[in-house]
């Protein structure tokens, strides 16, 4: 074809890159920072379920400490019980 369509944009194929080609025209920042992205950083972050770095800092931190706190309770009733009755009973 010798001219570009609307229709030729929104179809299916062709809806996916028609923001590239608008950023070009329109918008040289955002396209050139579309054409130096690192695709790999980009897989990963579409395979991340976290939304934010926070969320992912939260969900880490929060299960580190649950593991630390059922550490710290297995090793006080197992020690604690086990010296402080011999303690009592001597």
């Amino acid at each position: 074809p010798a001219a570009l369509t609307l229709r030729d944009l929104t179809q299916p194929g062709a809806l996916a890159t028609s923001g590239v080609l608008f950023d070009a025209l329109f918008n040289l920042q955002k396209f050139l920072r579309f054409e130096m992205r690192d695709p790999f950083v980009d897989k990963q972050k579409r395979d991340d379920p976290f939304e934010t770095e926070w969320d992912r800092f939260a969900y880490f931190e929060y299960h580190r400490l649950a593991a630390e706190e059922d550490g710290d309770a297995g090793g006080d009733d197992g020690s604690g019980g086990g010296g402080g009755g011999g303690g009592i009973g001597v």
